[in-house]
């Protein structure tokens, strides 16, 4: 939330910057050295509905990460922030953390404890994992619809459960798993389909089957909880 930059600080650390004076990189940012309008104004002015108040506060909103989250646009999101940073307040890492969850987006917090504005190299570490965990394609074996590596009637019944009876007795927690004919539709079909490679032999389950793997065709299905692979 660029114009709340100052109002964020805590003591201690405090800041080494005043974000809202007069030619500070905000400022700048916001057209300072044209309009001569300091950042600090435009907060003091935020709902002012003359101009040019709501078109520099338009101009800070645009330039808030906070307050671009677009649902449709989201991707995973991974925020480390350290506790000691004098330049961006803690808390504006938290403040963004918080409003991607509120949305219902894939966000995970870090405090680094202890570091300023810059991270320790044991920080990169840990990006390195969640960044391979976040945006690896998902692993399963389609047609294991309740997870326990093999594929038999159980899985069947996890199938019509979920569709006709809400999931009352299990959950399909990987829609990529029972989606067995690969048409990018939970629906009865799957669950023929199952019944007839089970009982009639003749069926091909598409990839990935019979080993674990990635979908080879992505589609609007996902796998929230992928399930165990042998």
């Amino acid at each position: 939330d660029l114009l709340r930059l100052d109002q964020d600080v805590t003591v201690p650390p405090g800041s080494t910057l005043v974000h809202e004076a007069p030619g500070s990189p905000e400022s700048l940012l916001l057209r300072w050295a044209e309009t001569g309008i300091s950042m600090g104004e435009i907060l003091a002015n935020e709902n002012n509905p003359a101009e040019p108040w709501q078109e520099l506060s338009a101009l800070a909103h645009d330039a808030s990460p906070m307050l671009a989250v677009q649902i449709d646009h989201a991707s995973p999101l991974l925020i480390a922030h350290g506790t000691s940073d004098t330049v961006i307040a803690f808390r504006q890492g938290e403040k963004l953390h918080e409003t991607l969850v509120a949305l219902g987006l894939d966000s995970q917090f870090i405090p680094v404890i202890g570091a300023g504005h810059g991270l320790p190299p044991a920080v990169f570490g840990d990006t390195h994992e969640w960044i391979v965990e976040s945006w690896a394609p998902k692993q399963f074996l389609r047609g294991d619809t309740n997870q326990d590596t093999n594929l038999d009637i159980a899985d069947v019944i996890v199938i019509l459960d979920h569709l006709f009876q809400g999931g009352s007795t299990s959950t399909v927690d990987c829609d990529l798993a029972a989606d067995l004919n690969d048409d990018e539709v939970l629906d009865i079909s799957d669950a023929i389909f199952q019944l007839s490679w089970l009982f009639g032999g003749t069926l091909v389950i598409p990839a990935p089957y019979p080993i674990c793997g990635p979908d080879p065709s992505p589609g609007s299905l996902q796998c929230n909880d992928p399930p165990p692979c042998p």
